[in-house]
């Protein structure tokens, strides 16, 4: 069972479930662009599912989200990484160490399927 706040939003274009979303200055959602700040900085949530309409969805903006296609370590913190995508590893460039763009931390696993979503207002490390 689920335990989360959500809202509805809607898209310009479809989106896949359980990817990181942002929203623009008209309100439409799309993928979170990580790293630009403006996108992180407008960072939304995770969707969960969409309405009848295909580009109509349910934004989690925090509490439990569970998907059976996540494979977690469980404890570990959850961050934004490209396109909506999300990452257990602290995105770095590996040579140099140094951040690629602002670390936001978005929640921690706490099973293999399911992630405590921190409040979207949480996270941002620095740039």
């Amino acid at each position: 069972m689920n335990e989360f706040v959500s809202s509805r939003q809607s898209a310009t274009q479809l989106l896949d479930l359980f990817r990181a979303v942002s929203i623009n200055a008209n309100g439409e959602i799309h993928y979170t662009d990580w790293p630009t700040t403006d996108s992180t900085s407008q960072y939304l949530g995770i969707i969960l599912s969409n309405f009848i309409t295909t580009t109509d969805y349910e934004i989690v903006h925090s509490g439990l989200i569970e998907n059976n296609g996540w494979s977690w370590v469980i404890g570990k913190d959850i961050y934004l990484f490209y396109n909506g995508y999300l990452t257990q590893n602290i995105p770095i460039n590996t040579d140099t160490k140094e951040w690629l763009g602002p670390i936001v931390k978005i929640g921690k696993a706490v099973s293999i399927h399911k992630i405590l979503l921190y409040s979207s207002s949480l996270g941002v490390y620095g740039s």
